[in-house]
């Protein structure tokens, strides 16, 4: 059997927030069940702060194992700076900048790379 856990704790103290996740897939390499991961672990933490209701930024720092195979090192640490817009009840939108270091000894190209992201969220 394969199994795949997370844990999503958030702390809040007025301006001032944590989130975190922590997510292991355990992959049974004899009887394995099909269950849709990316990778078999990562850990996440991003302190944040906001400014009013409306403006906040967080900084999520992020370490990703890259490969459902446990015994590979294609391991990555991410940084990706967010700000957050709450523009309307139910619409929010966030844009944000990542670098990416490949520190896996498994990994050929160390180089690390960049990027821009952004999402909107619409809920009703």
């Amino acid at each position: 059997l394969s199994h795949a856990i997370a844990v999503e704790p958030i702390l809040s103290f007025g301006s001032v927030s944590l989130a975190a996740t922590a997510f292991v897939a355990i992959l049974d390499d004899k009887d394995p069940t099909i269950i849709s991961v990316p990778e078999w672990m990562f850990f996440y933490v991003e302190p944040g702060y906001a400014f009013n209701s409306v403006f906040s930024v967080g900084l999520p720092l992020e370490y990703h194992t890259m490969t459902t195979d446990s015994d590979a090192d294609l391991s990555e640490i991410w940084t990706v700076p967010t700000a957050y817009f709450a523009l309307g009840e139910g619409f929010t939108w966030s844009i944000w900048g990542q670098s990416s270091f490949r520190i896996g000894s498994d990994i050929d190209n160390t180089d690390p790379y960049f990027g821009l992201g952004s999402e909107v969220i619409l809920s009703f």
